[in-house]
């Protein structure tokens, strides 16, 4: 009999750092560029603060700058059930892929209340966090601080 138990998480509070948005006008087309930012602080040996961010920009331009555009970003404190060692890459903090999927409808409904009150419809496709956890990690476009070692975020 296994009586190891399998790493869990909880979600403490979420909350919305930034929602930016400008419309110079409403764009002809549908077309946006869209990219991804994550940052993880660890708070203690057991507690995060996952931040997931996404910016979309028209591709349709005014002066050489996109029509329209949006960031906006959901932070959540989360209290893992194993204590966190040495974290160097969100790949190290278990079950991280899950935590984003659980993250991705707070930031797609804030897209979608943004731009329907501009009256433009934009549907954000699922993503495979796994995926993007590993993309980030190649791409270097994942930071991680660590409050242990007095590091501070920045926005």
């Amino acid at each position: 009999m296994n009586t190891q138990s399998s790493p869990s998480f909880k979600l403490i509070r979420l909350f919305f750092p930034r929602i930016e948005g400008v419309f110079s006008k409403i764009p002809n087309s549908d077309n946006y560029n869209q990219a991804f930012r994550v940052l993880v602080q660890v708070i203690d040996d057991n507690k995060i603060i996952l931040l997931f961010g996404i910016s979309l920009t028209s591709e349709e331009k005014i002066n050489e700058k996109p029509a329209a555009g949006l960031i906006t970003e959901v932070a959540a404190e989360i209290e893992l059930s194993e204590n966190l060692n040495l974290v160097s890459s969100l790949k190290d903090i278990p079950l991280s892929g899950n935590m984003l999927a659980l993250l991705f409808p707070f930031l797609r409904e804030k897209v979608n209340y943004f731009f329907s009150n501009n009256h433009i419809n934009i549907l954000l496709n699922p993503i495979n966090t796994m995926g993007l956890v590993e993309e980030l990690k190649l791409d270097g476009g994942l930071d991680v601080l660590d409050r242990r070692e007095s590091k501070a975020i920045t926005y």
